[in-house]
């Protein structure tokens, strides 16, 4: 009866440790990370023009950068724009200070908008706005479509996945092993935009054709789509 007992045991002590075993082998996981970029040129300029204007009274002031700003308003308008926006509108004191004391010597009201073109016509959209009394203009912002940016961000992906899947191939192969079946895939492709460039490396003096005045050129460059692929597989 004692070694009925013992051989009972020792079965189920084998049987025990063959489930561990194998629950064990089919948990083995790889984690790869595959990473893929998409060059595509930039066709987008947001400019930022603001008129300014300087008066003793407030409603001077207000009523001298009004009438600039409709003026360079009207002449943007005669070439190709995608959007104009509205961006700031205000009317400040200036000060000066003096044996201790501070005084309002006048006033200055400001008038920004944002204008969003195509590269090719940014340029004329400076020289006019200049022409007409804008007084500051913002380093351009330059950027791809937003189609030719979302097709870009579906090719890095998949880059980014033939990349990782590529990884996880190489390497169980360098050990003498074979991928299962793919347990987990994480995207990650958030791109933030490019700072826009320095002024002096985007816009080029041009001489025009009659060489009366320079143009404004901006220089275009290229938009970098990127994407990272986390895989984990079975083995």
């Amino acid at each position: 009866m004692k070694k009925t007992i013992l051989i009972i045991i020792s079965a189920s002590f084998i049987y025990t440790a063959n489930a561990a075993g194998t629950d064990s082998i089919s948990n083995r996981t790889i984690t790869t990370t595959g990473h893929g970029e998409v060059e595509i040129p930039q066709k987008i300029a947001l400019i930022s023009l603001t008129i300014n204007e300087t008066a003793k009274k407030p409603q001077d002031a207000q009523e001298q950068a009004r009438q600039k700003f409709e003026q360079v308003l009207t002449t943007i308008k005669q070439v190709q724009t995608l959007a104009i926006y509205s961006s700031m509108v205000s009317v400040t004191p200036n000060w000066s200070y003096a044996d201790s004391q501070s005084k309002i010597t006048g006033y200055t009201a400001n008038y920004s908008i944002q204008v969003k073109s195509s590269i090719s016509n940014s340029g004329t959209i400076i020289d006019k706005a200049v022409a007409n009394g804008a007084s500051i203009i913002g380093n351009p912002q330059l950027s791809a479509t937003d189609k030719e940016k979302a097709d870009a961000e579906l090719q890095a992906i998949k880059l980014a996945t033939t990349d990782a899947r590529t990884k996880t191939e190489a390497s169980l192969s360098a050990l003498g092993l074979k991928a299962k079946a793919i347990r987990q895939i994480t995207v990650q492709n958030e791109n933030q935009p490019r700072p826009p460039l320095a002024m002096p490396r985007m816009a080029v003096m041009k001489a025009s054709v009659d060489n009366s005045a320079p143009a404004t050129e901006i220089m275009a460059g290229m938009d970098t789509v990127s994407a990272d692929v986390v895989l984990i597989t079975d083995y």
